[in-house]
């Protein structure tokens, strides 16, 4: 199965890039994705596919895409009071002054995108 996805890829990874598309890019990057990720445990459970220092790197690689990807959740105020107070403070500020600029956009402004585009001008000259 791996190879036949390889092989697939193989053959129409060109074909994006001549396209003006995003999508058709994505498709190619989502499908090489899709390959790396089922390759992983056939690597890591074939005993002769990896030497002991190539697993490790295996390892290494694989922990460093999960920070990253635990840098995507967005942390509760609690710890990022906690561990950055100018951080936690500026968030506050942000979203009270964000707060405050959706209910007067409400109240003055009809259009959502007026509204929108007020709230953001207030909140960049709030910071």
């Amino acid at each position: 199965m791996l190879r036949a996805g390889l092989l697939a890829l193989l053959v129409f990874a060109p074909l994006p890039f001549g396209s003006v598309q995003p999508w058709a890019v994505l498709a190619i990057e989502l499908g090489a994705a899709a390959l790396a990720l089922a390759a992983l445990p056939v690597l890591w459970g074939e005993a002769g596919a990896l030497t002991g220092r190539a697993r490790g790197l295996l390892a290494a690689a694989v922990v460093l895409v999960g920070i990253g990807l635990g840098q995507l959740l967005p942390l509760p105020a609690g710890p990022v009071r906690a561990l950055a107070g100018p951080t936690a403070e500026g968030r506050a500020a942000v979203l009270g002054a964000a707060a405050a600029m959706a209910m007067w956009a409400g109240v003055l402004l009809s259009s959502s995108r007026a509204g929108l585009a007020c709230a953001l001008a207030a909140t960049v000259l709030i910071l």
